[in-house]
C-alpha cells in the first residue's frame, strides 16, 4: 500500500515544482530591483571570421596540434579554448593564416546582433549538446579600432565562448539565439 502512495505524493511535489513565479517576481533581479536589459557589449564595428572545416578533420587537428606552431594555433582556435580572456587576442591576426575568411558585418546588422547579445531576464531554454565543438564562426567585436569583445560559435553543437562581456552573459546560448545568429551571420 505505501509504495501506491509514494508515487503520487512524488508526482504533486514535481509538480508543483514547475509552478512559474508571479509576473511582479520574475521582472525583478534577485536583489529585488527591477530587471534591465544589459547588452554583452560596446562595439561600432564587427569583423566576421568564417572557416568551412570538415568535421571528419577535427580527429587530425587534435592528434597533430604539437606538430608545429600553426597547427598548434588551428586546434586551439577551431576545437580548444583559445582566447582565454579578452587580452589573449593575437590569434585575430592568424586567423585568415589557418583557413578562416574574413568579412565585416554591415552595421545596419547592429541592431538585431544586439538583441542576440544582451542579458535577458528570462532564462533561455540551454542548448548544450554532446558533441565535439567546432568553432566555424568568430565575431570580433571592435570600439574604435580596439578589441573588445570576441565570440566563437558552433552552430551544430549550439556552443560559444564569449570573451570581452560587460554583462553577466546571462540569457545567451537558446536556441532562439543559435537560430537567429546563424540566420544573420550565414545569408
Amino acid at each position: 500500500m505505501n509504495k501506491y502512495l509514494f508515487f503520487p505524493i512524488i508526482l504533486i511535489l514535481l509538480l508543483q515544482s514547475c509552478h512559474t513565479a508571479p509576473e511582479e517576481v520574475r521582472d525583478k533581479t534577485a536583489s529585488g530591483k527591477p530587471f534591465k536589459e544589459k547588452y554583452f557589449l560596446d562595439y561600432d564595428a564587427i569583423d566576421y571570421y568564417f572557416n568551412d572545416v570538415d568535421e571528419r578533420h577535427v580527429g587530425s587537428l587534435i592528434n597533430n596540434r604539437h606538430s608545429s606552431p600553426i597547427a598548434f594555433l588551428k586546434y586551439v582556435v577551431i576545437v580548444g579554448n583559445a582566447p582565454q580572456n579578452i587580452q589573449d587576442v593575437s590569434f585575430i591576426d592568424k586567423l585568415e593564416s589557418i583557413g578562416y575568411r574574413k568579412s565585416i558585418i554591415d552595421s545596419v546588422m547592429f541592431p538585431s546582433i544586439d538583441s542576440i547579445f544582451r542579458t535577458k531576464e528570462k532564462g533561455t531554454d540551454s542548448a548544450a549538446m554532446a558533441c565535439i565543438y567546432v568553432y566555424r564562426d568568430i565575431l570580433v567585436f571592435k570600439r574604435e579600432d580596439k578589441i573588445v569583445g570576441t565570440a566563437k560559435i558552433c552552430f551544430h553543437c549550439m556552443a560559444h565562448q564569449i570573451q570581452g562581456v560587460y554583462a553577466n552573459g546571462r540569457g545567451f546560448g537558446g536556441f532562439e539565439d543559435y537560430l537567429e545568429l546563424e540566420t544573420l551571420l550565414h545569408k
